[in-house]
């Protein structure tokens, strides 16, 4: 394959485009079935509980498991030697355990207490492969062409949640475990197929050395990044990430609550107006890549967290159902140039002996954010109305875009990469 022109014009490592391709389906299996988490969960929970704040709370369960799992996970698998390589065995482990689970969390809502059992039980599962899986294209892609390798996972991505929001919202209204039975079928083949096209031996990471033990003590060190001076401009882009996933997750979480009492929609209908949101996400995921590699990755994010932020102001006073569906469009966009640029930045930083902890790091601060979003978003919604949801959840973005700025010159460029 021919050498594919750097960021400064010169002959650079040749871009795995169509391996890139498969290797996204990981993320469509994944956030198919997140997506549809986030969407239906909060509507059976309303079948036990009144309160946003409570149904926000017990939403955000899943992500202290994140918190416990991912970093670690993903630091194992930097050390994992096996014959199929450091990520693809969790991810032939996971990927049918999570499947299962989430196949029983309808046929568990008929009590609360079963309800959260299920759904605890789903989220150890799933987040118990999702490090190692993200890391996969990182792994496969080097670092001044990551932000390519991204845009096209974040298609594959958001072609999942786009699914559950167009396919599995409609038959929500037919019946509750239709959605949860296609999402765990999706799981389950999708990962077949990354296991399928990944290399056993990826070329940018390193092989772990099988005949050098590992320990709590390894572990301990490789965490302690977070501490490192050196490392101050990548724990404040994470802190960054952290306060935007407040923001989106609050929203996405609570906005199908919002769409039933403010706007009048039915439970399937709520959810299938988030559509257009994912629709323009997806077609600008691709052109995001670019500009982030053309402009820098932080200044990017910067862009489009304040755009975010102002979009969701002017949100909050709309009524028209067709002018809601025209901001989340833009929205869409305006979020893609964010979340795109957002892992690769991250991965940069791990080198090649530490991408799957940084990868790790990076979903334990957006765990965080998301653990703290939906009550945040549904506090707000029990103390001011279901119509505080936007300008709620439009603060974190832009106090996210505040500390990125700080951030920006602290950041390192590898490999040609522009950072900021």
């Amino acid at each position: 394959m021919a050498g594919t022109a750097g960021p400064t014009g010169t002959a650079g490592p040749p871009f795995p485009r169509a391996q890139v391709w498969w290797l996204g389906s990981a993320l469509l299996g994944i956030l198919m079935v997140l997506s549809a988490y986030d969407a239906f969960l909060p509507l059976l929970y309303l079948d036990h509980l009144d309160s946003r704040f409570l149904i926000g709370l017990l939403m955000s369960t899943d992500n202290v498991v994140g918190l416990l799992l991912i970093p670690v996970v993903g630091a194992w698998s930097d050390r994992l030697s096996h014959p199929l390589g450091q990520r693809l065995p969790f991810l032939l482990v996971g990927a049918p355990l999570a499947a299962a689970a989430f196949l029983a969390i309808p046929l568990a809502a008929g009590a609360l207490w079963t309800l959260i059992v299920a759904e605890v039980v789903f989220t150890v599962l799933l987040h118990g492969y999702r490090a190692p899986a993200m890391s996969l294209m990182p792994d496969h892609v080097a670092p001044a062409l990551r932000s390519r390798g991204s845009g096209i996972v974040n298609v594959m991505g958001g072609v999942g949640t786009l699914l559950t929001f167009a396919v599995l919202g409609p038959l929500f209204d037919v019946d509750r475990r239709l959605p949860f039975r296609i999402g765990a079928v999706v799981l389950v083949v999708t990962t077949l197929l990354v296991v399928w096209r990944a290399d056993r031996r990826p070329p940018y990471v390193d092989v772990p050395d099988a005949t050098r033990p590992r320990g709590a003590g390894d572990l301990r060190r490789d965490l302690g990044v977070l501490t490192d001076p050196d490392r101050r401009g990548g724990v404040l882009a994470l802190t960054a990430m952290l306060l935007m996933y407040v923001g989106f997750a609050g929203l996405a979480s609570l906005f199908p609550v919002y769409a039933v009492s403010i706007l009048g929609l039915s439970e399937g209908s709520a959810v299938t107006v988030l559509s257009a949101f994912i629709v323009a996400f997806v077609a600008a995921t691709l052109l995001a890549g670019a500009i982030g590699t053309r402009l820098g990755k932080v200044r990017t994010m910067r862009a489009g967290l304040v755009a975010l932020a102002a979009l969701f102001a002017v949100a909050a006073a709309v009524r028209s159902l067709p002018a809601l569906i025209g901001l989340l469009v833009v929205a869409g966009i305006a979020w893609s140039l964010v979340i795109v640029q957002a892992l690769p930045l991250v991965a940069d930083l791990g080198g090649r002996t530490s991408i799957g902890l940084l990868v790790g790091l990076f979903y334990l601060f957006t765990m965080v954010g998301q653990l703290l979003g939906t009550p945040f978003v549904g506090a707000a919604m029990d103390l001011f109305g279901d119509v505080a949801m936007f300008p709620a959840a439009a603060v974190p973005f832009l106090v996210a875009a505040v500390v990125l700025e700080r951030a920006r010159r602290l950041l390192p460029a590898p490999e040609g990469l522009r950072a900021a």
